[in-house]
């Protein structure tokens, strides 16, 4: 499987762990070995002459100095070329005794920046380290050179902490289902055939990440804020559809891992879901079980672009007990998925216009979107998922709020609700100042004859097109009970002050509000645009419900008939 091997040696304790796992690869795979070691000549030559100035005084003369210089200079490069042959000398004996050929390697630089340039660049296939060096603290996790080489090197790296054999052993393997993980299994069940090592999966999702963010939240929302964010339904959300989800997905990726490990036949293999933050829970297992090998991938399904290695992956490899085999990125598109057509049960079949609407919604969520559905439509005896059963399990399985945020719908009534609303604002009253002769003229003109200052109309073309005419008659409405003709910022912040000390919807809200008509609107335009809206079918409109709405309270502001001003419950209007 390996081809070529790279092992740097410093003669620690966990170096020889490292060679000796070397040694065990090469004599199944017949793979090169390559013995390493770096030495940094330079970086002494370049201390010296800081120390220079410490020496005595008989020392210091020029002649004495470039003297003493070339001195340093010998001794330091050929005692530290004989001690790297020495390292070197311990490996080759250790490889003979094997009937192991041993390549003998030395390179001059700063250690990690030498083996992260040769490994990537020279062919090699897999380096082995050991986890700590010559100067292991009994405080620290990880020796400095390692965990440099981990966050450079695009190849394979195996990293010892004991002399625990590949032969025989207990490989756990961790799974999120991104194209790097799955490789790691590919690695995992080849190894294990050639050791006749037992297979472990795992997938781990954090459940109560979400519900500690949320009370989180909670506790910092105003009452105001929390309305327009619909903590509760949120909420609802998370609980019947990402957990649920999430689970689902760690499932499936243990099923693709066994599906792969249907070509090893003689590899035993088993498969756990853990619930908790990914290495914490890992972790723990580890000393359930208690591996001899950790085998992981540099990334995960989250990868951000420019970075060195995932945050739990780097957790898992500095405090995971056992030895730890990280799988570089090197030939994997992140793309690279491999599909199993069955995740366990056969999935619905789905009608093609349902189908197609589930393409809008974002690729990260469409898996979890995909098998909630189905979850509910099975569950009531549905086998086929038709765009009406698609639209009931939206509505009974997300916020109204989110469905729009998901994407999923038509939006023809949207565009001509929006037109409509152009209409509604097209006579812009904003008189050149406020007190010009040209005022009373538009205000005659303007709707509710009321005018609107520059910075004040500015604020209002903030809200979506839909909701404008509506936050427009509320203010308008409050302006007029205050006997304003002229909306200015002042007059709309006072609005929206005394909608919320009288627990009304503010202009936030009717944002919230206009998106959940869009939402519905989506809903109701996927049966397809002819008669959908008519009435004689039944159906209804709500975005054409709220703008008749706001003509008839138009029309009542114009002549002072209606409600007097009070909202449609009867309860008094805001600052009366």
């Amino acid at each position: 499987m390996y081809a070529a091997i790279f092992v740097p040696c410093d003669n620690s304790q966990e170096c020889d762990y490292a060679i000796h796992r070397a040694i065990e690869l090469v004599k199944k795979s017949d793979a090169s070995l390559v013995g390493n070691h770096v030495y940094a000549a330079k970086l002494h030559d370049v201390r010296f002459r800081q120390l220079e100035s410490g020496l005595p005084a008989r020392f210091q003369s020029k002649e004495e100095i470039q003297r003493q210089r070339k001195i340093h200079d010998k001794l330091i490069e050929k005692g530290l070329q004989l001690i790297s042959d020495s390292f070197l000398d311990q490996m080759e004996a250790k490889c003979r005794a094997a009937g192991v050929p041993l390549k003998r390697q030395l390179l001059e630089g700063i250690h990690f920046e030498e083996i992260v340039r040769e490994v990537n660049a020279n062919g090699h296939d897999l380096c082995v380290m050991g986890a700590h060096g010559l100067g292991r603290q009994p405080e620290s996790q990880l020796g400095g050179v390692v965990s440099r080489v981990m966050r450079g090197l695009k190849k394979d790296l195996l990293i010892t902490r004991s002399d625990a054999p590949l032969q025989g052993g207990l490989y756990l393997v961790c799974v999120d289902g991104s194209s790097y993980s799955y490789r790691s299994v590919k690695i995992a069940l080849e190894l294990a055939r050639q050791f006749n090592a037992r297979v472990r999966f795992c997938s781990a999702f954090d459940l109560d990440f979400h519900h500690v963010a949320f009370n989180n939240i909670k506790d910092v929302l105003s009452y105001q804020a929390s309305r327009v964010f619909k903590f509760e339904e949120q909420e609802e959300l998370h609980n019947n559809i990402i957990d649920k989800g999430l689970l689902k997905l760690c499932k499936a990726n243990l099923m693709r891992a066994e599906k792969m490990a249907e070509a090893y036949p003689d590899v035993e293999v088993g498969t756990q879901v853990l619930i908790g933050k990914p290495f914490a829970c890992v972790l723990k297992y580890i000393e359930e079980i208690e591996p001899t090998l950790l085998v992981l991938a540099r990334h995960g399904a989250h990868r951000v672009e420019g970075t060195e290695m995932g945050s739990q992956v780097e957790n898992l490899v500095r405090l995971a007990p056992c030895n730890v085999l990280l799988t570089g990125t090197v030939g994997v598109s992140p793309d690279d998925v491999p599909w199993i057509e069955a995740d366990g049960f056969a999935g619905l079949e789905w009608d093609p216009l349902a189908a197609v609407r589930m393409q809008r919604v974002p690729p990260f969520a469409q898996a979890i979107a995909r098998n909630a559905v189905e979850d509910w439509v099975q569950e009531r005896g549905g086998q086929v998922v038709t765009n009406e059963l698609l639209d009931r399990a939206i509505q009974a399985l997300l916020p109204t709020h989110m469905q729009l945020i998901m994407g999923i719908g038509q939006a023809e009534e949207i565009a001509r609700a929006e037109l409509k609303a152009e209409e509604a604002l097209a006579d812009r009253p904003i008189p050149r100042c406020p007190m010009g002769s040209d005022r009373e003229a538009l205000r005659q003109r303007a709707r509710n004859g009321i005018t609107w200052a520059a910075d004040a109309w500015a604020r209002l073309e903030l809200v979506p097109l839909i909701a404008r005419p509506l936050a427009r008659s509320t203010v308008e409405r409050f302006a007029k009970d205050r006997r304003i003709d002229h909306v200015t910022v002042q007059v709309m912040d006072e609005n929206k002050q005394a909608m919320i000390e009288a627990d009304s919807f503010d202009v936030e809200t009717m944002m919230v509000m206009f998106s959940e008509l869009r939402a519905r609107e989506i809903r109701a335009g996927a049966e397809g645009s002819a008669g959908v809206f008519s009435e004689s079918g039944g159906g209804r409109c709500p975005i054409r419900e709220v703008q008749e709405m706001l003509d008839r309270r138009a029309a009542e502001a114009q002549t002072g008939d209606g409600d007097n001003g009070r909202p449609e419950d009867g309860s008094p209007a805001p600052g009366a």
